[in-house]
């Protein structure tokens, strides 16, 4: 094994433990606060929302999930999403180990969650357009519930691609 690879696995290592504590955090967020008016909304990736509300003096507390088309379009992401971190976490140990060398599947997996993380954002933005004529992204910002998912992946091809280009150049000297 290579110098330069044999500390590799730690990138996608740790971009899999980025995502999983992405999904701790609120995908998206709205604050907005006057001297008498004052709310917060969360949205988490799964779906699920926490909002509240303190007006003259009154605090109002929501939390709900989302059991529409929306909400299991969400839980289908986030499974992917988690199924493909679980995978590249365990692959990462493996290759740790010197058991399996399969740093492509860093690669794919990593693809996966940024293209299940896009569509949830894609499909949040047309699901509140088609139901209030507002857009999602337009009202809300992205939390580290989304953004962290796009670092954890960027940490797995940053792995995958040391690998990759130690192995060729130890092939071409």
């Amino acid at each position: 094994m290579h110098l330069n690879t044999k500390y590799a696995w730690i990138f996608p290592f740790i971009g899999s433990i980025m995502i999983f504590i992405s999904f701790l955090s609120p995908a998206a967020y709205f604050i907005y606060q006057t001297p008498t008016y004052h709310t917060e909304f969360f949205r988490w990736m799964l779906d699920f929302y926490v909002s509240h509300v303190y007006e003259y003096g009154v605090h109002s507390y929501y939390v709900d999930i989302n059991t529409s088309l929306m909400g299991y379009i969400s839980l289908i992401c986030s499974g992917i999403i988690i199924f493909s971190s679980v995978f590249v976490l365990i692959k990462a140990n493996k290759f740790r180990k010197g058991k399996e060398a399969s740093e492509v599947s860093w690669f794919f997996s990593a693809l996966l969650s940024i293209i299940s993380a896009s569509f949830w954002m894609v499909m949040k933005e047309i699901m509140t357009i088609n139901s209030f004529h507002h857009s999602f992204w337009g009202l809300l910002s992205p939390g580290f519930g989304i953004i962290g998912i796009f670092f954890g992946a960027g940490l797995e091809i940053i792995g995958y691609m040391i690998v990759k280009y130690s192995n060729l150049e130890s092939r071409y000297n």
